[in-house]
């Protein structure tokens, strides 16, 4: 087996080579979130959210809140427009969590599983759009850790979650 040798200038153009590539990726990324109009997000969840039985105007908000509807939204823990987690996503699809990226895709499993915390929500008798709020926010385990009571929960600095973890009616 032959070895390689690297100069330092070479290691010094090699690592351009691959800044230069992450950065075409994410101008790629960008510009794909750019052409992507909020419209188009709009639409897709007034047409989706309904079937789920859900708010649209609550899903909005959520999507809202968590990225501004940036498709291209990165969290250290979540991806795109709904910022779904690794955990909350295989809670709801098969899908490959590459596809995260995918605005509809996102849009459509961040929406599953709001259904899906709403159902759990409902079968412990505790729903409300507050509850279903904190626990898209921080968690099913963690609300339930706090007995429901969304005002356990840590204070939210977000305007809109502000907003929606107020108006619990339960």
């Amino acid at each position: 087996m032959s070895r390689i040798n690297l100069r330092p200038n070479h290691l010094v153009a090699l690592t351009i080579v691959v800044i230069t590539i992450q950065g075409l990726i994410w101008t790629y990324k960008t510009q794909a979130a750019i052409r992507l109009s909020n419209d188009s997000i709009v639409d897709e969840i007034a047409m989706v959210a309904p079937q789920y039985d859900l708010d649209p105007e609550f899903v909005y908000n959520i999507a809202l809140a968590e990225s501004n509807l940036n498709p291209v939204a990165q969290s250290k823990f979540a991806r795109g427009i709904m910022q779904m987690s690794l955990p909350a996503w295989k809670t709801v699809t098969d899908e490959p969590y590459t596809k995260a990226w995918d605005w509809k895709s996102n849009v459509h499993n961040g929406i599953r599983y709001l259904s899906f915390c709403k159902q759990e929500l409902e079968n412990k008798g505790q729903f409300s759009y507050a509850k279903l709020s904190a626990a898209y926010r921080f968690g099913l385990k963690r609300l339930e850790q706090c007995a429901y009571d969304v005002k356990k929960l840590p204070r939210t600095q977000n305007r809109i979650y502000k907003k929606l973890l107020q108006e619990d009616s339960a």
